[in-house]
């Protein structure tokens, strides 16, 4: 009886943790979704800055700094310069999302988010050595199986602007002999139709415009 009632306290105690964290995560992300896609002269940060504000969950939570990336983001230079080959980690997007929940719930270890869909790292996006080609994967887990979901494409011009334009998408799942690539799913085919404009280039940060969704941001990290 002892060791049972012990076992309930734990019980008890875990699904109360695990919906303050539910409860807490909604309360952040309903903050974050509050910051407008506009320029405010109250919030300048350096891009050195910027790159210090991604939080060990992998996204930006500070509502200043959400900001500042917001004033980056609309700055734009007349002229774009090219992208340098190599590797971009993913550091800001000004929308918000489940994603942006899953990944708080995460770091905090909320149980039914480790045990069900999650990212495990930041997303990459690779501009190949030819200056032309490009690619972004992002990486889940459903539980114990692993998910990778990557988009192709091709930078080009429209209307004089700089442009990715995503040609293709696959996803794999599991590993091992259980390891199956789907060509072109539905969902992330969906999301590719709209092109990601290039519309800010500095210190290695690249900003991207994906239609009216909103604004995104990789950086370098050698």
């Amino acid at each position: 009886m002892i060791h049972l009632g012990g076992l309930i306290i734990v019980s008890a105690i875990t699904v109360l943790y695990n919906v303050g964290v539910e409860q807490y995560a909604s309360f952040r992300v309903k903050q974050m979704a509050k910051i407008p896609l506009e320029y405010s002269n109250d919030s300048s940060v350096s891009t050195a800055g910027l790159r210090k504000s991604v939080s060990p969950a992998g996204i930006v939570e500070n509502l200043k700094y959400r900001q500042a990336w917001n004033n980056w983001l609309l700055d734009q230079p007349s002229a774009v310069p090219p992208l340098e080959p190599g590797e971009y980690t993913f550091m800001y997007r000004s929308y918000v999302n489940f994603e942006e929940g899953g990944a708080i719930k995460k770091a905090l270890l909320h149980v039914p988010t480790l045990m069900g869909v999650s990212s495990t790292k930041r997303g990459v996006f690779v501009i190949d050595s030819d200056g032309k080609s490009a690619r972004i994967t992002d990486v889940f887990r459903n539980g114990l199986k692993p998910i990778s979901i990557t988009w192709r494409g091709t930078l080009t011009k429209r209307q004089g602007k700089p442009m990715i334009i995503w040609t293709s998408t696959s996803m794999t799942t599991g590993s091992g002999k259980s390891k199956e690539t789907i060509k072109n799913p539905p969902l992330p085919e969906k999301l590719r139709q709209i092109p990601w404009e290039i519309v800010q280039v500095e210190d290695g940060i690249v900003g991207f415009r994906r239609g009216d969704a909103g604004m995104l941001a990789y950086a370098r990290m050698d």
